[in-house]
Order: C-alpha cells, then structure tokens, then sequence
C-alpha cells in the first residue's frame, strides 16, 4: 500500500479544519435559526378598485340600564358568582337571560342607528337597522346583537358586500331615553373586519390590536373618520375564527348542551337560561388550558385591519341625542403585510450550499460528475 504524499496530508488535514469551522461558525448557527422557524413580515402596497366594508362594533356606556342593572362598574360575570345590592329582588328571580335582555339597551326601542351610504353628494342607500339581514338594492346588510362580558350588550354590523374607495357611509347613533334615567353617556365604536371583531366577547385580542374610539352625547360634533386599510396574513391561523370557537365549545362534557350568553351571537343553538349554566360555561371558558384554547381560536390566518384618524367639527345643527360619524377611506391603496419564514427551506439550502462551496469547494455538478465517472470507470473494468 502506497504511503500517502505529504500534499494529500495536507490537504486531509485543511478540509477538516475547513469543515470544523463551517460547522462550528455557520452550519449549526444556520440550522437552528432555520429549526426556530423564526418570521417576519413583508410589506407591499397595491391600489385596488374595491375594498371590504368594515365591521362595525358599536357598544355603549353604561352598558346596561341604570333603571334595572344599577349604578355599578363591575362587567357582568359579576352577576354569576354575587349577588348584586341595587338589582331589585323582581329582576333577582328572573332567568339570566331575561335579565340580561330587559337590562340592556334594544335596537329601535332604546337606540336607533341609521346608516347612509354616499357617493359624493348623492345618497346611495339608507339603512334604519334592525336585528336579521336586511337587503336594499341589492346591498346587503347584517345585524346581531352580542352579550359581551365587559362591554354590555353590543351591536355588530356587517356585509360582505365591497365598495368603491369614493364610496363614504355615514352612520347615526340616536339615544331614544335621553329624557329619563336610562340616557346614554357614550358610544364605543370597534372598527374591525369579518374574522377581527369575535375579541369584542372578553375584549381581548392577542394577536392584534383592534381600532376602537369613543364619542360622547352632547357635544354637537361631527365626526370624520379617515380610514387606511391593511391586510394582514399569517403563516398559520383559522380560516374561520367561528368554525373554531364552535368546535371548542363542543369540547365542553361539563356544562349543558346550550349556547352560553357570551356566545350568543349567530343565534345557531338555545341560549343557556339560568344563570347556574352561564356561570358553568363562564368558568370552563375562561379559566385554564380552556382559555388558551379560546385565545387561539382568535388567531385568523388572514384578517384586515383599519386604523382610522378621527377629525371633529362642531355642527350646531347635530341634536344632543346624537352622535354623527362619517367614514371614508383616505385613498384607493391597501397595505398588504406577508408573514414570512426568515430562513425558508430554498433559502436554507442556497445558504449552506454557497457556504460549502466557499469553504470547500463543494457544488453538486463537481461531486455528481465524480459519482458518474466512478461509476463508469467501474463498469469499464467489469467488461475487461
């Protein structure tokens, strides 16, 4: 056996120090920033013809009636677990969910809320909303109202219609028990879109945050509400936050097969009656691991996000029991933000493939050629 020259000493002994550095200064550095799995996000503006009508959120202070909930601060799962001094012992023997209903403000009985939809100076479509789907030339329009923990009853608008960026919609908050006792102090509007505004249950939103702005009665104000519009798309999520929360609460064997209060919103099962269910679903809810599973269902895989600037103007005209909003979108663009693996697998094999071929030499066409030839001087000799 030939002993081997000092050059393929050499050169065995410069590959492994070579090795042992890409290993030790990049390979493994490289390989566990890509097993991380690590994101980012890319940006991108596009002008579009047509955007989503956002949903609407529109809650108000207080957020039950003074009359029969009392004058006190605390959210509504405090009725599960207290009994409450300034309910009234009639209202006491109710159900919760009659209790809850005659507490809290109605749509067209205690507040009336009118939607305008305008191209210009011209009317397009006029809405006076009311609980259901509601269709007027051909534009479609849904309103539910929503049990929330925090918030009081809510209303939540919403269409999947799409409309020109010149297209404004002006919207009418009127409080009909502005002469008694029950009269509203404050409009709490969410501005969010079909799989954004399901936070507004516990007001809380994980992953995102949610435009929300306050308007006072009495103050004579127009509100402009200039909007831009994001749309925002993650590497994983739900296709649809409802599907989700819908199969969560099928996980539940403990408490009655009925819609808990909070949950309410579509209407799609019997609502829990008494207050012992709703405090059962409250608790399996919203303590431990079944909260975490609840806060992941409010992950969408793709959502849109509108951030409005609010410009007041005082307009003498605006009656005290109302307050006025304009939206419009401040232009025809839409930001487009792509969440994106930092070191994707192409990028992966590109990095450590150039880095191999720096330190030594290494490329697929120099090895694979070695292979083939190998292979054929091989052959060769099997012949002869």
């Amino acid at each position: 056996m030939n002993k081997p020259s000092r050059i393929q000493i050499v050169n065995v002994v410069l590959f492994l120090a070579l090795f042992i550095s890409f290993s030790a200064f990049y390979f493994i550095n490289e390989t566990s920033e890509f097993l991380k799995g690590s994101t980012t996000f890319a940006s991108r503006t596009e002008v579009v013809d047509k955007f989503d009508i956002p949903v609407l959120v529109i809650c108000f202070e207080p957020g039950y009636k003074p009359s029969i909930y009392g004058n006190i601060t605390e959210d509504i799962s405090y009725y599960f677990y207290q009994d409450i001094d300034s309910i009234k012992e009639e209202q006491k023997r109710q159900n919760l969910a009659d209790f809850l209903n005659s507490a809290s403000y109605k749509l067209n009985e205690d507040i009336q809320i009118e939607i305008w939809m305008t191209n210009g100076n011209k009317t397009v479509n006029y809405y006076n909303l009311e609980n259901g789907q509601k269709a007027m030339d051909n534009f479609k329009i849904d309103v539910y109202q929503t049990f929330t923990l925090s918030n009081g009853m809510c209303y939540v608008i919403e269409s999947t219609e799409k409309v020109s960026p010149w297209i404004g919609m002006q919207v009418f908050i009127k409080d009909l028990n502005s002469e008694n006792g029950d009269k509203l102090s404050k409009v709490n509007l969410f501005i969010a879109s079909h799989e954004t505004w399901y936070g507004i249950i516990t007001s809380v939103w994980p992953y995102f945050e949610l435009e929300k702005h306050s308007f006072s009665f009495n103050t004579k104000l127009f509100w402009w509400m200039d909007m831009s519009v994001t749309s925002l798309s993650y590497q994983n999520g739900h296709t649809s936050v409802e599907d989700c929360l819908e199969n969560w609460m099928l996980t539940n064997e403990d408490c009655k097969k009925c819609s808990p209060l909070f949950f309410s919103f579509k209407n799609k099962e019997q609502n829990c009656q008494s207050k012992e269910d709703n405090k059962c679903w409250y608790y399996w809810a919203f303590y431990g691991k079944n909260y975490n599973n609840y806060r992941r269902c409010l992950k969408p895989m793709k959502i849109t996000i509108y951030k409005a600037k609010s410009q007041s103007y005082q307009r003498p005209l605006i009656q005290n029991d109302t307050v006025e909003l304009f939206f419009s979108y401040a232009s025809d663009e839409i930001k487009i933000e792509e969440e994106t693996l930092m070191i994707g697998t192409s990028s992966y094999i590109g990095s450590v493939g150039g880095s191999l071929g720096l330190f030594l030499g290494f490329s697929f066409f120099t090895y694979l050629s070695c292979c083939l030839q190998n292979v054929f001087d091989l052959c060769d000799k099997c012949k002869q």
